[in-house]
């Protein structure tokens, strides 16, 4: 089932964590139907 989402690269993940403000800590290959990538706030001296 898509839900309307959309494919994104590594890149493309670690361009949305950075603009909420997270750092981007690994990316796991699932199954197509239920990707998934763990992130967590940056330290104070890392964001922009």
């Amino acid at each position: 089932m898509n839900v309307g989402g959309r494919e994104r690269t590594r890149k493309d993940f670690e361009d949305v964590c950075h603009r909420a403000g997270l750092s981007l800590t690994s990316v796991t290959p699932l199954t197509e139907a239920a990707p998934f990538s763990p992130s967590r706030p940056w330290p104070t001296d890392r964001r922009g």
